[in-house]
C-alpha cells in the first residue's frame, strides 16, 4: 500500500521531474541524436563573424577540400557576395587556362574567394551568411561537416 501512495505522489514531485529531464536529455546524448541540442547550441555563434571562430582556418579547408563547391566556385561566391562574382570568374579563368584545373589550383580559388569575402565585407562575414551560402541543394554535406567544425566553437573550453 506504501509503495503505490509513493509511486502516485513521485511524478508530482519536482526532484521526480527535474530527474526525468536530466535522464531524457541524458539518453539524446548517449544515442548520438544531438540534432536538436546542437541546433541550440548553434544559434549561438550565428551572429559571430567568421574570423573570431576558434576552428576557421579549418572551416576554410574544409569548404576548399570539396569537389561540388570547387565545381560550382562561382555560384558559392555569388551566394557569398554579389561583389565576389567577378573576382571568381577570374580565378576560375585562372586555374582552369595556367593550372589545368589542378586540385592544388582549384583550392586556391576557394581560399582567394573566402578570403577577399572577409577583408571586404566585414559586416557580412557572419556564420550565419556563410551557412546560408552552403544552402544550395548538392552542398549539402559540406554545409553537414561545417556545422559539426562549427560545434567546436560552442563547447565549453
Amino acid at each position: 500500500m506504501k509503495v503505490q501512495r509513493i509511486l502516485t505522489i513521485l511524478p508530482y514531485c519536482a526532484l521526480y521531474t527535474r530527474l526525468t529531464t536530466i535522464y531524457t536529455t541524458l539518453v539524446i546524448f548517449m544515442m548520438g541524436c544531438t540534432k536538436c541540442l546542437s541546433r541550440n547550441m548553434l544559434e549561438g555563434i550565428m551572429r559571430l563573424p567568421c574570423t573570431a571562430l576558434v576552428n576557421w582556418e579549418e572551416i576554410v579547408e574544409e569548404i576548399s577540400c570539396s569537389n561540388i563547391i570547387q565545381r560550382d566556385n562561382i555560384m558559392f561566391a555569388k551566394k557569398l557576395s554579389k561583389n565576389l562574382v567577378a573576382l571568381a570568374k577570374e580565378k576560375d579563368a585562372n586555374a582552369k587556362n595556367e593550372k589545368l584545373w589542378s586540385e592544388r589550383a582549384r583550392r586556391k580559388v576557394l581560399y582567394s574567394i573566402l578570403d577577399e569575402w572577409v577583408k571586404v565585407s566585414t559586416k557580412k562575414t557572419t556564420v550565419k551568411n556563410l551557412l546560408s551560402a552552403l544552402s544550395l541543394p548538392g552542398w549539402f554535406d559540406v554545409k553537414l561537416r561545417v556545422e559539426k567544425l562549427l560545434e567546436k566553437n560552442c563547447l565549453p573550453s
